[in-house]
């Protein structure tokens, strides 16, 4: 009497028009039932056509992960269904390749019932030369130190070269270690309309106790001036000739301007005390001053203000009032788009201020991020909602508030900057297709241990290591042809150094280069490459066997109903509009069958 193995009473109901299928009974000793005729309106007519001899059709052992089980399925049969990460990425090597635990076999001979995608043991299993398997490992090639000849090196390395598969990741450290005597610049960008007359004689007078502060904290200290009013035309100023001359009513002032660049860094304090003394008051007529306009001249005129290449580079913006930002500046004419360029003419004036719009807010967070800037907002407690507002939106940025005369100027001065060198926050420019995450082994006591890019509570000399994981998610542009090598960097905010990170991915298989033209394993009809057919537009399928306009009436023929996208119940190939079904791994004398691959034993 026959054994029977398993029973699979699963009633499928086609939607629209069709009949009842029932998985009937297998005994040990019965085949499966052939799946019935499709009509000859749904099924190409062969009639006029050679035959084409092809290679028996390779097949897929298992299913992808999230395939969830027919009726009929036992629990065995699923879970061995479900074990494969590989199901549904092995139309092609390269396609293959993005999945990270995946292998191709690209051997002519291979075995019928095993995909050529496959993790590598199962290829090895399956007969597949060790030689013919494709399974490039992702890895870190190269990582090159900084020359620590100049010991004001922060961060380590220079620079570190990364080869990847798609959906695989490594790591490597970062260490940042805050130097002694690391230069500092400090360029001092002043309000200079009439109600900040207390502020900027105050300034001059503690100039002095400024330098002396800076150089107990760095050897390497530097001061530059620059100073603000606004764009010289209506509505921000009167333009009648008297007020141009004298803008102010009561007292005489200097003729109102937009930007003035006065000093060039320097660490000559007398030379810094000198310029801010002789620096005339101004006025306009609106609360708004075109304080964006100077910041912006101030970061980009690099060679004009004397920036230097390695340093801890602070903008101290000063003001009593609030700023124009872009769009305002067309009230007044000045319909160009600011274009983050320098302008200034031969006395250090800014030559666009009429003709170019404010900048915006997001072109300042560009520029001061670009030119790695730490940018300080003093000003008084009457407007420091607004500056801790704009401050949020700037990295490295913060805001102290100024004493009512500037009393407290070298005070603001030095917590700030005690502020700023005692973070490290690392960033990186890295492109979409790249998952760039930190983990931080900050010192005890640190608000930012864990996973995070940033350490705070840091003093000379410390040393603080990010653990930096690197993932590509998937091959950039066509990754078919290869994946073009990229190139990032990751840097401490405000601090002009970085680490180099280039990515190699491995986005294309070595076999792709051998190709075979009109092999006779695609049926004449297409090249053979890494063991596999790549056919010509007429025709599709393992081995070019079916004719390409009835793609879309083949496919549909191995769907259940009209709203499967699942051909074969991922359980099959659909060759020309059939099911060849897979006979289920780990199974012994297990079948799969029905005309969609919907019952099995």
């Amino acid at each position: 009497m026959a054994v029977v193995l398993a029973a699979c009473c699963c009633l499928l109901v086609l939607l629209g028009p069709g009949p009842w299928v029932e998985c009937q009974e297998l005994s040990s000793g019965e085949e499966a039932p052939t799946p019935p005729e499709v009509s000859s309106v749904e099924r190409e007519s062969t009639a006029g056509r050679e035959e084409v001899s092809a290679p028996e059709a390779t097949s897929h052992p298992e299913l992808p992960p999230d395939h969830e089980p027919v009726p009929g399925q036992d629990g065995a049969t699923a879970a061995a269904l479900r074990s494969d990460p590989c199901a549904s990425s092995a139309d092609n090597c390269s396609e293959c390749l993005r999945h990270p635990e995946c292998a191709w076999c690209s051997q002519q001979s291979f075995p019928r019932g095993v995909a050529r995608c496959n993790p590598a043991s199962v290829l090895l299993d399956s007969g597949c030369s060790e030689d013919a398997i494709e399974n490039p490992e992702s890895r870190i090639d190269e990582i090159t130190p900084v020359d620590k000849a100049g010991s004001d090196v922060q961060l380590q390395p220079g620079e570190v070269h990364i080869t990847l598969r798609p959906g695989s990741k490594q790591t490597f450290t970062v260490r940042y270690r805050q130097a002694e005597d690391y230069p500092v610049d400090l360029y001092y960008l002043m309000d200079l309309t009439h109600s900040m007359k207390e502020h900027k004689e105050r300034v001059a007078e503690l100039a002095d106790d400024l330098v002396e502060h800076m150089l107990n904290v760095t050897k390497n200290f530097r001061l530059g001036f620059g100073s603000f009013i606004d764009k010289v035309v209506l509505p921000y100023v009167d333009t009648t000739p008297a007020r141009l001359k004298n803008p102010c009513h009561d007292t005489e002032c200097d003729p109102p301007y937009g930007f003035h660049h006065q000093l060039a860094l320097t660490s000559n304090s007398s030379l810094f005390t000198e310029k801010v003394s002789s620096a005339g008051l101004s006025g306009n007529l609106d609360n708004a001053e075109g304080g964006f306009d100077a910041i912006m001249q101030a970061v980009v005129c690099k060679e004009a203000v004397g920036w230097s290449q390695r340093s801890r580079k602070i903008l101290l913006f000063a003001t009593d009032s609030i700023f124009h930002s872009a769009g305002d500046g067309l009230l007044g004419g000045a319909v160009k788009r600011n274009d983050e360029q320098c302008h200034l003419d031969e006395d250090g004036f800014y030559s666009e201020s009429k003709e170019q719009d404010y900048p915006s807010l997001s072109q300042i967070v560009r520029v001061v991020q670009q030119n790695k800037i730490n940018l300080i907002f003093a000003v008084p407690e009457k407007a420091s909602g607004v500056y801790d507002t704009l401050s949020s939106f700037i990295d490295g940025s913060s805001v102290g508030t100024l004493a009512g005369d500037s009393s407290n100027i070298v005070q603001l001065v030095r917590d700030q900057y005690y502020k700023i060198r005692s973070e490290v926050v690392l960033q990186d420019n890295a492109p979409d297709f790249l998952k760039v995450s930190y983990k931080s082994s900050c010192l005890r006591g640190s608000s930012s241990r864990g996973l995070s890019n940033a350490c705070d509570g840091i003093k000379v000399g410390d040393e603080i290591e990010f653990q930096v994981t690197v993932e590509l998610e998937q091959c950039p542009g066509d990754g078919a042809q290869g994946g073009q090598s990229t190139a990032f960097r990751i840097s401490p905010v405000g601090v002009n150094e970085y680490v180099q990170v280039r990515v190699e991915p491995i986005c294309r298989c070595a076999c792709q280069d051998i190709v075979e033209a009109n092999s006779s394993a695609c049926s004449g009809r297409g090249s053979a490459v890494c063991g596999a057919c790549e056919c010509e537009t007429s025709f599709y399928g393992k081995h070019c066997e079916c004719l390409g306009s009835q793609l879309e009436q083949h496919t549909a023929l191995c769907r259940r109903d009209n709203s499967s996208s699942e051909l074969c119940s991922h359980r099959g190939d659909c060759v020309c509009g059939e099911c060849k079904c897979y006979d289920p791994p780990g199974v012994p004398g297990g079948r799969v069958f029905g005309q969609w691959c919907e019952c099995d034993t």
